[in-house]
C-alpha cells in the first residue's frame, strides 16, 4: 500500500508539473488496471489473504489503493470541496495520537474485561461499531490537543 502512495505522488509530481491531469488519470488507471490484472491472475496460484500478505492480496490492495487516490484527487484538488472531511481533518496532524490511542483502549479494555457481544465484531453491525470507534479515538485526539496534549517523535 505504501508504494502505491509513492507511485501515486510520483506521477502527481510528474503530471502537475506539465498541467496535464488527464495523463495523470489515464497512468493511474492504468497502473490500476495493471494491479487488477495481475491480481487475479495471482489468484489462480495463491490464497488472497491479507494476514499472510499473499501476492494477490498486495495487487488487489494496489487496485483499491490507486482507484482511490484517483477519486480524492478529483474530489479535493480537481473540484475543491474540503468540507466533507472538516470533522475528522484533526486525525492528520496529530497523527501519532490516534495511532496510540487504540493500543491504550485496548489495554484498558482488557484490565476491566469490558466484552463486546460476537454480534458487534462481525457484519454491517461490526463496521458501524469500528465506525463509530474511529470517530470516538479522533474526537478522544482532538479533546487532548485542545488541552495541549500532543505526541510527538
Amino acid at each position: 500500500m505504501a508504494s502505491a502512495g509513492v507511485i501515486n505522488a510520483l506521477f502527481l509530481i510528474r503530471f502537475i508539473e506539465d498541467q496535464d491531469r488527464n495523463k495523470l488519470y489515464r497512468k493511474i488507471i492504468v497502473m490500476a488496471i495493471a494491479s487488477m490484472i495481475l491480481g487475479l491472475i495471482f489468484r489462480e496460484f495463491f490464497i488472497i489473504s491479507k494476514i499472510k500478505g499473499t501476492i494477490a492480496w498486495i495487487f488487489l490492495s494496489l487496485l483499491s489503493a490507486f482507484l482511490f487516490f484517483l477519486f480524492l484527487h478529483w474530489v479535493v484538488d480537481v473540484k475543491k470541496y474540503f468540507g466533507w472531511y472538516s470533522h475528522i481533518n484533526i486525525a492528520g496532524s496529530v497523527a501519532l495520537t490516534c495511532y496510540l490511542v487504540p493500543y491504550f483502549y485496548c489495554n484498558i479494555n482488557s484490565i476491566f474485561w469490558v466484552g463486546i457481544s460476537e454480534i458487534f465484531l462481525t457484519g454491517i453491525l461490526g463496521l458501524i461499531k469500528s465506525l463509530i470507534l474511529s470517530y470516538a479515538i479522533i474526537s478522544f485526539a482532538k479533546i487532548l490537543k485542545i488541552i495541549n496534549i500532543e505526541l510527538k517523535i
